[in-house]
């Protein structure tokens, strides 16, 4: 069974679990749809969302996050960094190597940068798009601590355990199974 007729039975099931739950209203010439219809449907309306913080609760963090920024700066090593960063009027303390960003920059940063950023894979193929509602799990390939696996103890990174974690991740990518 192909990936769309897959999709357009699970669609099929959920309608007549509807139609007998009878809360379905005014959406019977969905039911009708072409199977591409239907898995744009069901990718968008009955996938399941996790929001751990509100509206109001996101905006605080937002604007306390620009004030950090603004006030406290963050570090900053790479002398080609600090240089495009002072082209755009970034205020940098050069003995303390700490940049400083006012919330317009940021504003201004963030309108200019795509809504989504697809990766690819060696081959060139495009396997994930970030952004949007899509969900993405990272592995840690920006792990700065690992439990060592021999003592349970919790210790800096090495080049080896990002070697592990390499082949580990390519033995569970190349199995076939769904979870």
């Amino acid at each position: 069974m192909d990936y769309e007729n897959f999709w357009t039975l699970v669609y099929d099931v959920q309608m007549k679990r509807m139609l007998s739950q009878s809360i379905l209203i005014g959406r019977f010439d969905l039911y009708r749809s072409t199977s591409k219809e239907v898995t744009k449907h069901m990718s968008s309306n009955l996938r399941p969302e996790l929001k751990l913080l509100g509206t109001e609760t996101i905006k605080k963090v937002i604007t306390e996050a620009k004030e950090v920024l603004e006030e406290l700066g963050f570090y900053i090593e790479n002398r080609q960094a600090i240089e495009l960063l002072q082209q755009v009027g970034v205020r940098i303390d050069l003995e303390k190597k700490r940049a400083y960003l006012s919330p317009d920059l940021i504003d201004k940063a963030l309108e200019s940068v795509p809504s989504t950023i697809p990766l690819f894979n060696r081959a060139g193929h495009e396997v994930v798009e970030l952004g949007g509602d899509n969900v993405c799990f990272d592995p840690g390939s920006a792990a700065l601590n690992v439990l060592d696996p021999e003592t349970g103890e919790t210790r800096n990174a090495v080049t080896m355990d990002f070697i592990h974690l390499g082949r580990e991740l390519m033995r569970i990518l190349s199995s076939e199974f769904i979870v």
